[in-house]
């Protein structure tokens, strides 16, 4: 009884530490989505989803299904997200209807942010479940989602509209109910095309994380070992997902197949020669010490693995993880049609954290082990904080350009790019402000700053949001990253002299 009473305890603290870590979460990743909105140009697919409302609630129902498989850049490969994001499209017209708030406001673009922070908060709880459920040791699932958590790959996507997070919370929810069903009940039928049901689902919101279906097999497997029927029931209802997008898809005249074979073809940004060590080179540069640490206690996991330290379940997770990141690292080498980015990096983090906590949970000696748990948190938290204030302060050009309109009400605003030492030309002639660098880089330009033109004088300089490490892995490759690190990127104001802001500019 005694025993019961304190394991109850155990419980509850746990669960107070959890909801305590949880709220911290939800503040940093709400601060976050103060700003970032639309920054990036793949986050205009989410303006597809809105262009589908407005068809849809026209009875164009062709119309609407095309935003969704055909439109612009192989959309149609992740046509779940585009029906899930009506869930924030939705919220967005209700803020519309009851208070006015309308799209040229910063705060519409917010919502989906928020729900982002939603999602990605029940991401962290299904990770410590998942973790709880292999070790049976709720420390070490309080320890995994608290290392997990402030990763800042963990973080950074939360701002921005995109279909990772929604993409990684179904197929974890796919494998928590995988996990959960070693043994075959008398309802394993349901239970497995529920798991197979969220990975088709998942899969088809991101297609960069269709190597998590070999993991989800892989649990399977080895969870239902001696009998083959769970595999096909899961494959099946798998299977019936991309079918139904692929009906859906030709009742507009459209592919949801070939979008997502174009996909793989699409022209890719980045180095085709970093495949196999895009993920370590990532983990030193952008998670720090923190990094550094899961890395080396990745290795050891191997070292125990191969002495048969751990159970099949957990190799088989691990292993399937490696497998697939391995897998798609030879395609970027061999075939070159594609680069690893740091958003694919965001589906195989959780195994990564997961691998450490396999291998504290090896070491027989407590002290050993308390030393552990006691570098790799000191790791989290020393890595964490510099990028957490970076991160926050990040200005984005629709920041710049919004504080400028309010500064100068009816000022010709000219954006300009540093193709050479003086660009500006006669347009400085036609404009009241110029603003340099004021958008999205991509190619980056061959000079990052021009001379103030005749008749201008600089009245701003503001940090780039490529001075933000992570982003760097998004697609620009070595000798970008190079650039960026030597010669940081600022965006710079440019007024007309005697041109008087209605109020104070903010200079960094």
């Amino acid at each position: 009884m005694l025993k019961d009473i304190q394991l109850s305890q155990l419980d509850r603290r746990g669960k107070v530490l959890l909801g305590a870590f949880l709220i911290f979460l939800a503040g940093y990743r709400l601060l976050l989505s103060e700003s970032g909105q639309l920054y990036w140009p793949d986050e205009f697919r989410y303006l597809h989803v809105m262009h589908l409302i407005d068809s849809l609630s026209k009875g164009e129902i062709v119309d609407g299904l095309l935003w969704v498989f055909e439109r612009e850049n192989q959309a149609g490969s992740r046509p779940a997200y585009s029906f899930l994001a009506t869930i924030p499209v939705f919220i967005q017209g209700l803020a519309y209807l009851f208070t006015g708030l309308e799209p040229k406001d910063p705060v519409f673009y917010r919502i989906p942010a928020i729900v982002n922070v939603v999602i990605s908060l029940g991401v962290a709880v299904l990770f410590y479940r998942i973790i709880f459920l292999i070790l049976e040791e709720q420390s070490l699932a309080l320890v995994g989602v608290f290392v997990y958590g402030l990763l800042a790959n963990t973080n950074m996507y939360v701002r921005h509209l995109f279909p990772y997070d929604v993409a990684l919370l179904l197929l974890m929810a796919s494998l928590l109910v995988l996990l959960k069903h070693q043994v075959c009940s008398e309802q394993w039928r349901s239970q497995i095309m529920v798991a197979g049901f969220l990975a088709g689902v998942g899969a088809t919101a991101y297609p960069g994380y269709y190597p998590f279906v070999l993991i989800l097999l892989a649990a399977l497997a080895v969870n239902h070992a001696g009998s083959w029927r769970p595999i096909p029931v899961f494959l099946a209802s798998t299977i019936a997902v991309f079918i139904l997008w692929e009906v859906i898809a030709r009742l507009a005249g459209s592919s949801f197949i070939g979008a997502s074979r174009g996909w793989l073809a699409t022209p890719q940004h980045g180095s085709f020669n970093e495949g196999y060590r895009f993920f370590p080179l990532y983990l030193l540069d952008v998670e720090g010490v923190a990094g550094m640490a899961l890395l080396a206690l990745f290795a050891y996991f191997w070292v125990v693995a191969i002495k048969g330290g751990y159970g099949r379940t957990e190799i088989a997770i691990v292993a399937m993880a490696t497998v697939g990141y391995l897998a798609y690292a030879s395609i970027v080498v061999m075939f070159r049609h594609v680069v690893v980015y740091g958003r694919l990096l965001h589906m195989y983090l959780p195994f990564l954290v997961l691998a450490a906590m396999l291998v504290i949970k090896s070491l027989k000696v407590g002290w050993a082990r308390q030393a552990v748990v006691s570098a790799l948190l000191l790791a989290s938290v020393v890595s964490f904080v510099p990028m957490a204030a970076n991160a926050i302060t990040i200005r984005f050009p629709r920041d710049i350009e919004r504080g400028l309109a309010s500064s100068f009400p009816g000022a010709r605003i000219c954006k300009m790019m540093p193709t050479e030492a003086d660009n500006f030309g006669d347009a400085s002639t036609e404009c009241d402000l110029i603003i340099e660098n004021v958008r999205h880089l991509y190619p980056l330009p061959p000079v990052f700053e021009s001379q103030a033109p005749t008749g201008f004088v600089l009245t701003g300089v503001h940090k780039h949001p490529l001075q933000f490490v992570p982003y760097w892995f998004e697609g620009y490759d070595p000798n970008e990253r190079t650039r960026l690190r030597s010669h940081p990127l600022v965006m710079r104001v440019y007024a007309r002299t005697g041109l008087v802001p209605s109020k104070g500019l903010e200079t960094e």
